[in-house]
């Protein structure tokens, strides 16, 4: 990784987790968002190439992010992708016999 490198991927990570705070914070802006550990970020073993340490902290933001999301689900108990996607049942027509 050049000098260069580590300014983008840190702005990238940052990136990643400010979209997924914005998105729960469009919806609940009162919502209370799970603590994480910004360290957990960059704590990668000191043995590892810096490539590997800059996968790290993309994966771990990545984690970060769907934790935020997740929580968004949670706040508003909001129906999962394939549930979206299901159409609803038909209605019961009033007074129909079964």
């Amino acid at each position: 990784m050049t000098p260069l490198s580590i300014p983008i991927l840190e702005q990238f990570c940052d990136d990643l987790i400010a979209q997924a705070v914005a998105s729960v914070r469009e919806e609940f802006p009162a919502a209370e968002l799970p603590a994480f550990d910004w360290r957990r970020l960059w704590a990668s073993d000191p043995a590892n190439s810096p490539e590997k340490a800059a996968g790290h902290a993309v994966v771990v933001a990545q984690q970060i992010a769907t934790e935020m999301l997740r929580s968004k689900q949670s706040i508003a108990g909001v129906r999962t992708p394939q549930q979206a996607s299901s159409p609803p049942p038909p209605p019961t027509p009033t007074g129909a016999r079964v």
